[in-house]
């Protein structure tokens, strides 16, 4: 996966995360908040592990664990 394809990822998941916060929430995040932004990050997080983990994809995992300094725990 290029960078170009992973920072569209991470656009798209931004959006989803956004998306699912106003569905659970009823509300539009605000990201000045810190407890607001963990929570999206952690959905984002969630979400992105997972297509890493379809795609089997060890680039998307990289840079995963560069961006929010931890791992899924499942091995390839």
């Amino acid at each position: 996966m290029t960078n170009d394809e992973i920072n569209s990822l991470f656009m798209l998941a931004s959006e989803y995360a956004e998306n699912a916060y106003y569905e659970i929430f009823n509300r539009i995040p605000d990201t000045s908040k810190q407890a607001t932004q963990e929570i999206l990050d952690m959905m984002m997080h969630g979400w992105l592990s997972g297509y890493s983990y379809l795609r089997n994809d060890k680039e998307l995992d990289k840079t995963l664990f560069e961006v929010f300094g931890y791992q899924w725990s499942v091995e390839y």
